[in-house]
């Protein structure tokens, strides 16, 4: 398996009422282990026209705790500060 980052071709989506493949761009979220996911979920449902899919995310969330955001860090070498700064 390749390491893949960024944006690439990770799913096929099909639509649920004729199960055709969905040619068009699709970018897929996984609310439940992903915790910027989540956040874009509630900023959809607060912001949509459609009040039904609104409550519906909102339901969803609901009941769904978000989860840990797990951030990226870097470690840097850091000098000994004293070094530089006996007088």
């Amino acid at each position: 398996m390749t390491d893949q980052s960024g944006l690439f071709g990770k799913y096929v989506v099909f639509k649920a009422d004729t199960e055709q493949m969905v040619t068009d761009f699709c970018f897929v979220l996984k609310p439940e282990t992903d915790p910027i996911a989540w956040d874009t979920l509630q900023f959809y449902a607060e912001h949509t026209a459609d009040g039904d899919l609104s409550d519906d995310l909102l339901e969803w969330l609901g009941a769904h705790p978000k989860p840990g955001l797990l951030l990226r860090t870097r470690v840097y070498k850091c000098r000994d500060s004293r070094k530089y700064n006996d007088s």
